[in-house]
């Protein structure tokens, strides 16, 4: 879900740099706004380029869980659970 909100925040921001390109561009503000523009294009590409990596790389859980606390108890249940196991073999 926080990749999916990041993602649309990030395109809300390129459209936005696109948007002050367009203005600079029409009005000759100057050289400092079509800076920040080229900036915010650039910052907006990788942060776009970076929750599509985190998306198709597993940055969420494969177990399906809806939360990473669950995961977390999850992993830690199965800790304990091996080494209860191996205490038991013992």
């Amino acid at each position: 879900m926080m990749i999916c909100i990041s993602f649309c925040l990030a395109l809300l921001a390129l459209v936005a740099g696109m948007f002050l390109l367009a203005k600079t561009q029409k009005a000759s503000l100057g050289m400092f706004f079509k800076v920040i523009s080229y900036f915010v294009i650039t910052a907006s590409l990788i942060c776009l380029l970076c929750c599509i990596a985190c998306h198709f790389c597993g940055g969420g859980c494969n177990k399906g869980c809806a939360t990473t606390e669950h995961c977390e108890m999850d992993s830690m249940h199965n800790v304990e659970k091996v080494i209860i196991d191996t205490v038991k073999v013992k």
